[in-house]
């Protein structure tokens, strides 16, 4: 562990679905990309005898004595293989994370307690100070728990050397990404309960993968897309709109099976287009245009593809008025949009084109935020958790 002069400071992305939501709970393939926005951690050691955690984004500060924490390191096989969590640990954790500010909080405490716990397990626990920042909206399908998740874990597994405390250009190599990711994977498991996988490997790998089944893969070549991520702030449960679903699969297989292979040879369209935007070659594609001549070509099949999904979603059930106001606003300038994520409410993405200029950009925006929306721009396809470049693995405190 560090000295208590110095600071370790981690961040992971966010995540969006560009293709596949719901479809891909039938087997159909989903794609997903990083975001710009970010997760931060934010470590030192202390030397108080106790550990605290500040949360800035929940507003929650709190701090356990060591010898309370003590009763909840559990025996483990090893670092490598993190197995799922004991039984009699996680009581003891949940007890000690209870918090009185909701299930959101309460999540995020113990996802903490149990990455702290059992990436420190080795040894005496160690006194940390750590503070937590974040870009991304809690509940809104940006994969604000994953980032969550993998940069703690990322910032832990440093910090107990697990992994390289000062990787090349702030990248971890492969093997020690994996290892985040499987710890991520573990503590998402706590918040989701049986989690894709697809959130916390994005916000460690970055870039965009694609995922069928339980199995996950890159993309060859990812493109640089610009887009709006706009939150509608309408609440909504995505197990309920999940659920919602399959009642209407189960009820008229004939009519929504159709819908959901759509949207399955949607996504895998979209993945060979965004390939080739990323190499420059054009391939034959099935949709939109029947010649293709440049990558304006390419984005004018990426923004159909965009439209019909969005149109696949609703007849699915899990629009919403607010979701059709945005596609509505921004088709008036020429943009096209769809959710992302469960739908009914949370959040949508519009692509900006090559050649959109800003003037037209912050139009957009402004015609969302009158309505109510809150916008970000960023671009998709970034990189996954590492140490940002404007700080040094391990800096000296002023």
């Amino acid at each position: 562990m560090a000295e208590s002069s110095e600071v370790l400071v981690v961040s992971a992305p966010g995540k969006i679905i560009l293709h596949g939501e719901h479809s891909v709970v039938y087997g159909k393939t989903a794609l997903a990309a990083s975001i710009g926005l970010r997760t931060r951690v934010r470590l030192r050691s202390s030397s108080n005898g106790a550990t605290r955690l500040h949360l800035a984004s929940l507003d929650i500060s709190r701090e356990w004595r060591l010898e309370s924490l003590s009763h909840a390191i559990p025996i483990i096989d090893g670092i490598r293989n993190p197995a799922p969590p004991q039984a009699d640990s996680m009581l003891i954790l949940r007890q000690l994370s209870q918090s009185d500010k909701g299930d959101i909080e309460d999540s995020a405490l113990l996802v903490f307690l149990f990455l702290y716990t059992h990436i420190c397990s080795a040894s005496a626990l160690p006194g940390l100070d750590v503070e937590v920042g974040s870009d991304l909206p809690p509940s809104a399908g940006l994969g604000s728990s994953a980032a969550y998740c993998t940069s703690l874990a990322a910032a832990l597994l440093a910090a107990t050397h697990n992994i390289s405390r000062n990787p090349s250009n702030g990248r971890w190599q492969q093997e020690d990404l994996e290892l985040i990711d499987k710890w991520a994977f573990r503590a998402e498991t706590l918040i989701h309960g049986n989690p894709s996988g697809i959130d916390n490997t994005v916000s460690t790998f970055g870039g965009a993968l694609s995922y069928q089944s339980g199995h996950i893969s890159e993309l060859k070549s990812m493109p640089t897309l610009r887009v709006l991520l706009t939150n509608t702030n309408v609440p909504r449960s995505t197990s309920t709109l999940v659920s919602a679903v399959k009642d209407n699969v189960n009820k008229f297989p004939d009519i929504y099976k159709p819908i959901l292979d759509s949207m399955g040879a949607i996504a895998v369209e979209s993945k060979r287009v965004m390939e080739a935007l990323a190499s420059g070659t054009l391939p034959e594609v099935s949709v939109a245009c029947n010649t293709l001549e440049s990558k304006d070509d390419l984005f004018c099949v990426l923004e159909t593809l965009i439209d019909v999904n969005q149109q696949l979603l609703m007849a699915l059930g899990v629009g919403h008025p607010c979701l059709e106001q945005l596609c509505r606003v921004t088709r008036k300038h020429g943009l096209h949009s769809k959710l992302t994520g469960a739908g009914g409410g949370g959040c949508g993405f519009t692509v900006v084109p090559p050649g959109v200029g800003a003037n037209v950009v912050e139009a957009v925006r402004a015609d969302l935020v009158r309505c109510g929306f809150v916008c970000w721009e960023t671009d998709l396809g970034g990189p996954g958790v590492c140490i940002p470049r404007t700080e040094q693995s391990l800096v000296q405190e002023k």
